[in-house]
């Protein structure tokens, strides 16, 4: 990788890249790495109310929040809230399973989304992969605790939706 490459001015960005690279997800990728996500990434807005994801459906989407608020549900019970950054569909578009949550707009947001093809080439990025992953099983581990709370009902929800 050259230095410059990694030290691109923004302003030699397009807006769609300033704006993927500002994202906590996004930070230090190179302006290559982040041309790879702005050609896979297509932006869309949200209303308020419209849902991303639904719990025990198959999921065709991968999302990175610009803006907006989403909130995520597994079972009715509310267990975060994703804003600028975050990103929804990881689980289940690895996989290729049913979506283990609910995502809703809690407000209007401006998405980034990727069908399954524009997802690989995401994955091309190698800093980028290992962050997903890395956040991914850590949202598990939190899901995890939070639903194995609710006694048994929430370890066969997680045997049922997640093995």
């Amino acid at each position: 990788m050259d230095l410059l490459d990694a030290v691109t001015p923004p302003q030699r960005w397009g807006a769609k890249e300033r704006e993927l690279a500002d994202l906590r997800i996004c930070k230090g990728l190179t302006r290559s790495e982040v041309g790879i996500l702005s050609r896979n990434l297509d932006q869309v807005d949200l209303e308020a109310g419209t849902v991303l994801t639904v719990e025990s459906e198959r999921n065709e989407a991968f999302w990175i929040v610009g803006e907006g608020i989403l909130t995520v549900s597994v079972a009715r019970l509310l267990l975060r809230h994703l804003d600028r950054g975050d990103f929804v569909g990881g689980h289940s578009f690895v996989h290729g399973g049913r979506s283990a949550a609910t995502v809703m707009a809690w407000t209007a947001a401006r998405m980034f989304i990727a069908s399954r093809q524009q997802f690989m080439a995401l994955c091309s990025v190698d800093l980028l992969r290992l962050r997903l992953q890395a956040l991914a099983g850590a949202r598990f581990y939190e899901d995890f605790r939070l639903l194995t709370g609710l006694g048994p009902n929430g370890l066969s929800w997680l045997a049922r939706n997640c093995a």
